[in-house]
């Protein structure tokens, strides 16, 4: 994300915290459009709200079948930091 730094630092937080929903919506699905398109195996997101919700992955794998794009598979950083650990234990 870009900020510009001229103007408030305050006033740039409160509109960023001021964006409606929609386009959060249409900001998170532009990157899982971006992840499916390169064929990306992982998206790795800390927002459970909206880009790791059931409801999106779900809508996102039916696109991407529609499409016969191949969904990524959602992690929360945590869950995929744990995974390369446990990998980095296996060898």
């Amino acid at each position: 994300m870009c900020l510009l730094l001229t103007g408030s630092p305050i006033n740039t937080l409160l509109n960023m915290w001021a964006e409606s929903p929609k386009k959060k919506l249409r900001d998170d699905f532009k990157i899982i459009a971006c992840a499916s398109f390169h064929a990306l195996d992982v998206l790795v997101s800390e927002d459970r709200h909206t880009l790791l919700s059931p409801l999106v992955i779900e809508a996102c794998k039916k696109v991407n079948n529609r499409n016969k794009l191949v969904s990524p598979t959602f992690f929360s950083l945590i869950d995929f930091l744990a995974r390369i650990e446990a990998h980095k234990n296996v060898k």
